[in-house]
């Protein structure tokens, strides 16, 4: 086990200080100043993703002709944010608490736009200040202690039932091996930024999105750990997700001699940047500039470099909180991302064999939770497909 996590470095980036807000938002026990809260962040967010352009849509319950409809909307400040966040009891942590946390702050992730309303807020110092001692709450907790875990020998592929990206071939790493197929992916990389320097307008606000991720996205497999709950994490914590609710995992067989470079943090990604560096500046210049507000030169980890070295990657859920979506520097003049990733998400860069055991069909139920699909609901729906 790696160290704990530090609350100032939790809130230095907006995966951590989003959590902090949904725990406080949402958490337990209810009451009368988390509701308060939770009405002046709606409005708050709201006028603060609309100065800053982005574009959201606010519906009104009343009638255009009712009570209220002339009503101006309320305007709380940031102080006033921070004053209803420090009368607000600090939640109960569990583990059900926190992985509904997770869940809502992973989802609110999007690098190719600008932060949303809600992210805006939290970078608000007074209101960043009110966070810390959400923040202390969080990384003193022992329902927190394993998200600097390193990788769990136990590992889940997970693939959800998306009949719309369903293409009936193998995966192209499945024929060739992933190292072959990063190798083609690399050689693909480099070819689309020249051809992005050529093409793509140098203005980074311009109004242009491309690639904004910096994973090996479909070279190899993908898996996560056992959640508390048992479920494996990949089901629930997802980037930007679709909404899923069927999946099939497959445990893979991990080799205890695997070698795995551990992400428990911004020092360790701009260390594996630094040391494999692929130039993805015009390629990526445009969505990591909304993102982060950040112009400049982008690299990402090579993988097919790192891939020489190491098995898989593994990013922690510390790793993904105190990283994720923030301009990591990696020397003087060049920066990072680390976007696409999920919390524990473990990518792997070298063949892995899956488990001889049968894959099972998790469906998530109407409370909201994973669970395994009963044998009966599975005959009945394979029936249904008929």
């Amino acid at each position: 086990m790696t160290a704990p996590i530090d609350a100032d470095a939790l809130l230095a980036g907006p995966r951590g200080r989003r959590l902090c807000l949904e725990l406080m938002r949402h958490g337990e026990p209810a009451s009368e100043a988390r509701e308060h809260f939770g009405q002046l962040v709606f409005f708050a967010s709201y006028r603060s993703a609309k100065a800053n352009g982005v574009a959201v849509t606010l519906l009104r319950s009343s009638t255009a002709d009712g009570p209220g409809a002339d009503a101006p909307l309320p305007d709380p400040t940031p102080a006033e944010l921070a004053d209803a966040l420090d009368r607000i009891p600090l939640p109960h942590l569990d583990d059900a608490t926190l992985t509904t946390a997770l869940a809502s702050t992973v989802d609110a992730a999007a690098y190719w736009q600008e932060p949303d309303g809600d992210d805006l807020l939290m970078v608000e110092p007074v209101v960043t200040r009110a966070l810390r001692r959400v923040a202390e709450h969080v990384v003193s907790s022992p329902a927190t202690a394993w998200w600097s875990d390193r990788t769990a020998p136990d590992q889940h592929l997970v693939e959800f039932d998306r009949p719309e990206f369903r293409t009936g071939e193998p995966p192209s790493w499945s024929v060739v091996g992933v190292r072959a197929a990063l190798q083609q992916w690399r050689d693909a990389r480099v070819a689309g930024e020249a051809r992005a320097l050529r093409e793509r307008p140098l203005d980074p606000s311009a109004s242009f999105s491309a690639d904004w991720w910096s994973t090996p996205n479909w070279i190899g497999p993908v898996t996560t750990q056992a959640g508390p709950d048992g479920a494996p994490l990949g089901l629930r914590l997802v980037e930007d997700g679709f909404g899923d609710t069927r999946a099939r995992v497959r445990q893979l067989d991990v080799q205890p001699d695997a070698r795995v470079i551990e992400v428990d943090g911004p020092d360790d990604w701009a260390r594996l940047c630094r040391e494999h560096p692929l130039e993805v500046t015009a390629s990526h210049r445009h969505d990591w500039y909304r993102a982060t507000g950040r112009a400049g030169a982008w690299v990402s980890p090579d993988w097919a470099s790192v891939a020489e070295i190491a098995d898989a990657v593994h990013v922690s859920v510390a790793g993904y909180l105190l990283t994720a979506g923030r301009s990591v520097p990696v020397d003087e003049s060049t920066a990072s991302v680390l976007a696409g990733w999920s919390p524990d998400e473990t990518y792997w860069l070298t063949d892995v064999a899956a488990s001889d055991a049968p894959a099972i069909t998790w469906v998530l139920d109407d409370d909201g939770r994973w669970v395994r699909e009963a044998r009966g609901a599975a005959t009945s729906q394979r029936h249904g497909d008929r």
